[in-house]
């Protein structure tokens, strides 16, 4: 079985410590191998409606991207890192300059029976509106965004079919604006994978997650969720195959903020007597709200000889960037296609229906509706070139649509993959 791990995020820290764990190693090991790769892509913008706003403003803008990977590995242990800088530039835009960093870090040491792993990334970004994941929630306008965290984890093969697999997570998001909560995440989860037969695989899961989101302004709030899923992975030939997990979700929240508290009463008036109470800034804790609800997720593929088709659905409940919880309903359909060997494209529909299960800026839900198209050329080991489209309208039940249309162009050169 293959498990698929999102959000899992870390900081500078790890990073450097997997570089330094890496060059140890290389120092007692003459058989560990490195390799260092890097690309630099240049790119050109237009946007119809840059913040998604109900009042369109059309920006052209440009970015410089620049990125590398480090890696070094000997038969046992892999470690490898990812640093990325990706710059926008927009006119008339103003003050919308992005500038974006992103470290990914993993390593993996494994024997006959036993496999440690650790992941962690370190970003710091903007979030617009126009460009954020329908699962964050609403943003309006710019927000930095700091994200850090680590996520080690550890497997235990039982058999040649059969593995388990504990681990943990852990996730730190800080961001600039008061309006959006700092918050901080643990969770733990266990996973049981059987590969029943050559065709059927089977895996089990079981996680908890603690979510704590804060505020200046004394807000807090306080999101706890147990996950239990069952699922399986069916390959009806070598080109068809599907993918499905379902269970239930238990969460409970508890709210904080700042509020009012009667310490007492006091005597304003003897004729006739009247008094009036007395109140003081307090921490008022509203009662807790429980609910437990379906999750689900299904996947279906189909591989032909140039072209690769997949259609998802997924049902899933996690915190907004606005401390809320949020329910989501995502449906997508994806198609590939490599028309020779140095062209290819893609095409791309969604559809996400996200609901708060109390309501945020005066809003209880949304929907996102998203098509996007790719055409790729590589007209050399180095050099390629990609010309994308992307549409997205977002719907909210008590405002007006906003829509957007976004055309880019990119060139990209691959630098030479060194190994020493």
């Amino acid at each position: 079985m293959r498990w698929t791990r999102v959000g899992s995020s870390g900081g500078l820290r790890p990073a450097r410590a997997l570089f330094g764990l890496a060059w140890l190693y290389g120092a007692a090991a003459q058989a560990v191998e490195y390799s260092l790769a890097g690309n630099l892509a240049l790119g050109q913008q237009y946007n119809s409606n840059f913040l998604l706003a109900p009042v369109p403003q059309a920006v052209w803008g440009g970015n410089l991207d620049l990125g590398g990977t480090f890696k070094a590995a000997e038969p046992r242990w892999e470690i490898a890192a990812n640093p990325r800088l990706s710059n926008y530039f927009y006119t008339p835009a103003g003050d919308l300059q992005l500038q974006n960093q992103y470290v990914d870090a993993r390593a993996h040491y494994h024997t006959e029976r036993f496999r440690y792993a650790l992941s962690g990334n370190f970003t710091d970004d903007y979030l617009l509106s126009s460009q954020s994941d329908p699962v964050v929630g609403l943003v309006l306008g710019k927000v930095h965004r700091n994200l850090k965290g680590i996520a080690p984890s550890w497997s235990y093969s039982f058999s040649e079919t059969t593995r388990g697999t504990l681990g943990y997570d852990y996730e730190r998001a800080e961001y600039a604006a008061d309006s959006y909560p700092d918050s901080e995440s643990h969770g733990v989860f266990a996973a049981l994978e059987r590969q029943y037969s050559e065709r059927l695989g089977l895996e089990g899961r079981l996680a908890y997650n603690r979510f704590d989101a804060s505020q200046p302004a004394g807000y807090k709030n306080a999101i706890e969720s147990v996950n239990f899923s069952l699922g399986f992975e069916y390959a009806f030939d070598e080109s068809l195959d599907i993918r499905f997990s379902a269970g239930a979700q238990h969460n409970q929240t508890q709210a904080e903020y700042q509020g009012y508290a009667i310490q007492g009463y006091a005597l304003i008036d003897q004729n006739p007597i009247r008094y009036a109470p007395v109140l003081v800034p307090a921490q008022i804790q509203a009662p807790p709200r429980r609910s437990l609800s379906p999750v689900f997720s299904l996947s279906l593929a189909k591989h032909l000889e140039n072209t690769d088709w997949q259609l998802s659905y997924d049902r899933q409940i996690s915190p907004s960037i606005n401390g809320a919880l949020l329910e989501y309903d995502r449906l997508g359909l994806a198609a590939t296609r490599r028309f020779r060997e140095d062209l290819d494209g893609s095409v791309e529909l969604g559809y996400t229906r996200q609901s708060y299960t109390v309501a945020v800026g005066g809003n209880s839900g949304l929907s996102y509706y998203q098509a996007a198209a790719r055409l790729s050329y590589r007209w050399s080991e180095r050099w390629s070139a990609t010309a994308a489209y992307r549409y997205l309208l977002r719907a909210l039940d008590k405002a007006d649509n906003q829509d957007a249309h976004v055309v880019s162009l990119t060139l990209r050169y691959d630098f030479d993959t060194h190994s020493f």
